[in-house]
This record gives structure tokens, sequence and C-alpha cells, in this order.
């Protein structure tokens, strides 16, 4: 009994404080390092390439890419990650081919924090063991890194930092996911066809309740969808290139860590819809409403893991002529190279927001938000 109230103590008085200051220090390092990250990441999937092409593996069908993280590999001070590349069989390809990436730059942050909490052990009449405190930081916080592991690795595919082209296959299915080696993983990109031509959508729209439709963890290429009434859709993790939404009702609809690139979005609705994470790079949002839409980025915290929003929504390139972005949270958001011509943010919060100086004689902005917004030249 004692034992159980000193761990209580432990957890909730030494590591839950210790662990916030730590996993912000991370995510604050990954921030400010992603392009270092990419660069890592590039290179250990290029090595990869090579090593399927020197075993003649990519003139077969690659199924899978998978980051695999070994907790084991944790208690071992290794912060190597896995980069394997399965056929259809999966686990069971006994051909698979891998590399190793190393990211003990982002365990070192673990580490540092074992260390600190070892020393605290003195206070606990030696019940609390070293044992106790690495299965803790093993179930409850390697599981963040990977989370960090996966957002930084949809990040370098979305921006074209990891190139893809030399395995994609021409028909089939293939995707590249991350997380722990046969355990759970999150698809950070999926290939497949499916809604292949502009009825797929209209078809479904007939068949099922509009607020069912999901196109969730999919890639869709020119397709009409203008003018749909899409309130509620589910288009979590997917991506959109040069389609047409213009004029479509996305309200209350869920784009997280979506992207739409290339997209026509003018008059489109996202009345209160969630985009974490979402990615509207060189895209037309004319004239689009977004009032009450929610898409700031989130910290580290105690029920934030599963909704960690690392980068912001992204806008990139994008037209937000008279877009309204009113009672909205885009705090975090990237506008630097927006066009923002009478573009509306009234009670939008913008904590953190990225504007380029010249872009703020475009738009009217209170001094609350001018105080709290990133200003750059």
């Amino acid at each position: 009994m004692e034992r159980e109230k000193l761990l209580e103590t432990f957890k909730y008085g030494y590591v839950l404080p210790e662990g916030i200051e730590r996993m912000m220090e991370l995510d604050t390092y990954c921030n400010e390092n992603l392009e270092l990250l990419c660069e890592g990441l590039q290179a250990a999937f290029r090595q990869l390439w090579k090593r399927l092409e020197e075993k003649k593996r990519l003139e077969q069908n690659i199924f899978s890419i998978s980051l695999c993280v070994l907790r084991s590999r944790f208690l071992q001070r290794d912060g190597r990650v896995r980069i394997y590349a399965f056929n259809e069989s999966f686990y069971l390809d006994s051909n698979a081919l891998w590399v190793e990436w190393n990211a003990s730059v982002l365990l070192h942050f673990l580490w540092e924090m074992e260390n600190h909490l070892l020393s605290s052990l003195k206070d606990f009449k030696n019940v609390i063991k070293e044992g106790d405190i690495q299965e803790i930081l093993q179930t409850e916080y390697v599981p963040w890194v990977i989370q960090y592991i996966t957002e930084l690795t949809r990040f370098a595919i979305r921006k074209e930092k990891i190139d893809l082209s030399p395995i994609l296959p021409q028909t089939g299915r293939f995707c590249v996911t991350v997380g722990e080696y046969r355990g759970t993983f999150d698809e950070v990109y999926v290939e497949e066809n499916n809604l292949e031509n502009d009825l797929d959508l209209r078809k479904l729209l007939e068949t099922v309740e509009t607020k069912e439709i999901g196109v969730y963890g999919r890639n869709c290429k020119n397709l009409q969808w203008r003018g749909l009434k899409l309130k509620g859709m589910n288009g979590t993790k997917s991506n959109f290139r040069h389609m047409d939404f213009s004029g479509s009702d996305l309200s209350e609809s869920y784009f997280i860590k979506a992207g739409f690139y290339h997209c026509n979005l003018k008059n489109t609705l996202w009345k209160d819809a969630l985009l974490f994470d979402a990615d509207f790079s060189d895209s037309d949002l004319s004239s689009a409403d977004l009032s009450g839409a929610m898409a700031p980025i989130t910290k580290p915290g105690l029920f934030s893991r599963n909704l960690l929003s690392l980068m912001g929504a992204d806008f990139t390139n994008a037209k937000l002529e008279y877009a309204n972005f009113s009672e909205a949270d885009f705090s975090g958001a990237d506008f630097r190279t927006a066009v923002l011509q009478s573009t509306v943010f009234q009670n939008t919060r913008l904590n953190g927001a990225k504007f380029s100086r010249k872009s703020l004689n475009q738009i009217e902005l209170t001094e609350e938000q001018r105080n709290s917004i990133q200003i750059y030249d």
C-alpha cells in the first residue's frame, strides 16, 4: 500500500512536471529544426532506395515503407529507427530490406529526463526503483517521441522533402507508416486507386448520409467536386491535388492534417471545421468562409498527444482575398506568402501566427492581435 501511494506521488509530483517540461523542449526543438530533421530523414530514404536498387527490388511491388521504433532500444540509449520496405506480406515479408535513421536527438530529451528523475529516488526510501522510472517513460513518454517522429515524417513527405517517386506503384496500394515494430502505427501517406472519377463521390452521396461521407487517408487528384453538400465530411489525413471544390459546403467537417494543393476552393464554406495542421499551399480560397474553424497549434499536454499539431495551418502562396476567418482559431498558422487583400480576421485567435510585414497593410488587425503574431520581413 505504501509503495502504491509513493508511486502515485512520484508520478504526479515528479514525473508529470518534468515530463511536460521535457516534451515542451522537444516540441520547440522540432519546430526550430524542421529542415535539419527532414534532411536526416531524406538521407535515410535515399539510402533505402539505393539498397532496393542494388537488390533489384525496385522492379517488384513495394506495399509499404514503415518507420519502426523499438521501445527496448530506449533502455539501451540507442536512438536508431529502422525504415523497412515491405511487400504485400508486410511484417511476414521474408525479403524485407531496411536502413536505419538515427533519432537519438529526439530521444535525448527522455534520457535527460531519466537522469534527472534518478536523482530524485533518494526521496522515496528506495521503494521506487530505476525500473519504475524506465517503465513509466516507456509506456507514457516514448509514445510522445513516436508521435513527433510521425509528424516529422508526414511533414517531410507533404513538403516533398522525401521523394517517393522511385517506388510509387502504377496500380494497387502503397502506404508509409510510422509506429512501433509489430505494434500500433499511423499511416502518414496512402496511395490507392479509389474515387478515381467525379461520379464516385456523387454516387456515394446518393446512397449514405452526408455526415458519414469520408475519404480518410486518401490521395485524390484532378476531380470536380464543386457545389457539393459535404457538411460533416471526414477527410482527415487525406491529400487533394488540383481539385475543384468551389462553392461546396464543408462546414463542421474534419480535415485534420489534410493537404489541399493547387485546389480551387473559391466560395467554400468551412464554418466550425477542424483543420489542425491542414495545408492549403497554392490553393485559391477567395471569398471562402472559415468562420469558427479550429486550427491552432497544440502544445504537449496530458490529453493532446492524439491531436498533436506541430506545424499549424499552412497558407503558403494561397489566395485569401475576401476570405473570412472571423471567430476562428488559427494560432500558429503561416500566412507569410498568402494573398491577404480584404481578408477578415474579426475576433480571430492568431497567437504565434506568421505574417509578412508588407501584408499587414492589406488587413485590419487589433492591437492585441498584432502583439500576438510573428512578423517577418
